[in-house]
C-alpha cells in the first residue's frame, strides 16, 4: 500500500513506492472533490506470497444502487458548472474512487486523494495541504468504512461528508473532528425501532446484527433502549462476515429455539389464566414465567396496587390525625391542651414517617423528611418572636404545612401511576424496574 509522505521543509508531498493506483473516474477543475462510492459489494483477496509486490484487489458484485449514487455526484457538478452562477469563473471538477466495501480499499483510495507524486506541486496552506489534494471527500458510504477514512482525513484537516453512514460513535468530534454526514445517526433508527416494539406490546425480541461497527453498536443501544420499558432479549447474535455456513446455521437453531416471533405478540411466557399466578423462572429474564395454580383460599390478580393498602391506611390516617391536631388549639388554653398540643402531633408523626412498602420509595420519604425539618426549623425563630396569639398562629401553620408536605410527597407520587401511568403499575414493571437497579 502506498503511502503519503509531506516534507515541511520542501513543502511538497510524495508517495512512496507501492501497489499500482487505483481506477478513478475523475475530471479536471480549478477546485475537484473527491468521492468515495462502494460500486462493487465484495473482493477477492488475492495470493499473497510476501515474495513479490502484490496486486490490485479485485472488487466483484457491481451495485447499481451504488453507480446511482455516485452518479448524483457528477449530475450536481456537471449542472453547477454548467448553471455558472453559484461559483462564478470556477469550475469543478472531481476524483471518485471504488471503495469496494471493505476499509482496506477505503483507505488506500483516501491516500490517493491527498495526492501522489505525479500531482502538479504547490505551496501548503497552513502545513495542511499537500499537492492534488481534495478540499473535501463525499463518502463512504458504510460507517465500518467512514470510521477508517474519518481518522485519516482528521490528521490532514480535510472534511468528509458522508451520504449514508449512519453508526452513532461518528458524532464523536473528539475522534472524528471533520466527519459530516446528510443522514440522521443511529440513534434515532434505533427510537423507531424501540416505538415499533412499543406499539405491539412485544416483550420478547431478538436482536440481529452484521459483523461491524455499524451493526454491534446499533444492536448494544437497541437492546439498552428496550429493556428500560420492562421487555426482554431473547437473543443478541452477530452474523459472522464470512458466512460460515455452521455459524449460520447455528444461529438459525437458536433463533427457532428463542420462541421470538414477528407477529404481533411475542412474548417468552402467555399470561396466566385465571386460578393461576405467575412463578418467575430462576437464572430467567423477568418476562420468562411459569403460570402455578392458586392454592384454595387465594386469587389470582394481574396487578398489584401502587403499595401495600395496610401501611397507606396507616399512614392516611396518621396523617389526618396530624391535621386534626391544629383543633386542639381552639378555646381557651388549658394545663391538659397545652400538653395534649405538642404530645399529641409528636405521636401521630412517628406513624406517618414509615416506609410504605418494600419498594423502593426511599427518595419519597427523604424529600418529605427535608420539607418537614424546613418547616420546623423556621418554625422555632417565628414563634420566639411572636408575641401572643399570633404565636399559636405560627404553631398551627406549622403542623399544617409539615402535614401537607407528607402527604404530597409520599402520596402524590402513587396518584399519579394510578391515574396517568396505570402501564406502570403492574407487577412485571416493578420487578423489572428493581431487577435493572
Amino acid at each position: 500500500m502506498s503511502v503519503v509522505i509531506c516534507d515541511q521543509d520542501a513543502q511538497q508531498c510524495k508517495q512512496t513506492p507501492g501497489s499500482l493506483s487505483l481506477p478513478v473516474l475523475q475530471r479536471i477543475g480549478d477546485v475537484t472533490l473527491g468521492g468515495l462510492f462502494p460500486l462493487h459489494e465484495t473482493v477477492v483477496e488475492p495470493h499473497r506470497s510476501f515474495t513479490t509486490l502484490p496486486s490490485n484487489l479485485h472488487c466483484t458484485s457491481f451495485s447499481l444502487r451504488i453507480f446511482r449514487m455516485a452518479q448524483s455526484m457528477i449530475f450536481a457538478i456537471e449542472e453547477i458548472n454548467r448553471e455558472g452562477k453559484l461559483l462564478p469563473n470556477v469550475t469543478l471538477g472531481y476524483k471518485i474512487y471504488d471503495s469496494c466495501s471493505t476499509p482496506y480499499q477505503a483507505l488506500k483510495a483516501a491516500m490517493e486523494l491527498m495526492g501522489t507524486e505525479q500531482d502538479s506541486e504547490v505551496e501548503m496552506v497552513d502545513n495542511h495541504m499537500c499537492p492534488g489534494t481534495v478540499p473535501v471527500v463525499i463518502g463512504d458510504a458504510g460507517s465500518t468504512q467512514s470510521l477508517v477514512v474519518a481518522r485519516f482525513l482528521g490528521a490532514f484537516h480535510v472534511p468528509q461528508v458522508s451520504y449514508f453512514s449512519s453508526c452513532a460513535c461518528l458524532s464523536n468530534k473528539k475522534e472524528y473532528p471533520a466527519f459530516l454526514r446528510t443522514m440522521p445517526s443511529d440513534l434515532f433508527q434505533v427510537e423507531a425501532l424501540v416505538q415499533l416494539v412499543k406499539h405491539f406490546q412485544w416483550t420478547w425480541v431478538g436482536v440481529i446484527a452484521g459483523d461491524d461497527v455499524y451493526g454491534r453498536s446499533g444492536a448494544a443501544v437497541f437492546a439498552n433502549e428496550v429493556k428500560k420499558f420492562g421487555a426482554c432479549v431473547a437473543l443478541q447474535e452477530i452474523i459472522p462476515k464470512n458466512h460460515a455456513r455452521e455459524a449460520l446455521a447455528a444461529i438459525v437453531s437458536r433463533i427457532r429455539s428463542s420462541g421470538a416471533l414477528v407477529v404481533p405478540e411475542s412474548v417468552c411466557s402467555s399470561p396466566c389464566l385465571q386460578g393461576t399466578r405467575k412463578a418467575i423462572r430462576p437464572n430467567f429474564p423477568i418476562c420468562c414465567h411459569d403460570c402455578v395454580v392458586c392454592r384454595a383460599g387465594e386469587i389470582s390478580n394481574q396487578t398489584i396496587r401502587a403499595n401495600n393498602s395496610e401501611l397507606s391506611f396507616l399512614l392516611l390516617f396518621s396523617l389526618t390525625l396530624c391535621f386534626l391536631c391544629s383543633l386542639t388549639f381552639i378555646g381557651r388554653p388549658s394545663d391538659w391542651s397545652c400538653m395534649l398540643r405538642q404530645t399529641a402531633f409528636g405521636i401521630t408523626f412517628v406513624l406517618s414517617r414509615k416506609l410504605p412498602d418494600n419498594f423502593n420509595e426511599a427518595k419519597y420519604i427523604t424529600f418529605s423528611m427535608l420539607i418537614f425539618c424546613a418547616v420546623w426549623v423556621a418554625f422555632i425563630p417565628a414563634y420566639i418572636s411572636s408575641p401572643g396569639k399570633y404565636a399559636v398562629a405560627v404553631e398551627i401553620f406549622a403542623i399544617l404545612a409539615s402535614s401537607y408536605g407528607l402527604l404530597a410527597c409520599i402520596f402524590a407520587p402513587k396518584c399519579y401511576i394510578i391515574l396517568l401511568k396505570p402501564e406502570k403499575n403492574s407487577r412485571k414493571h416493578l420487578m423489572s424496574k428493581t431487577s435493572v437497579q
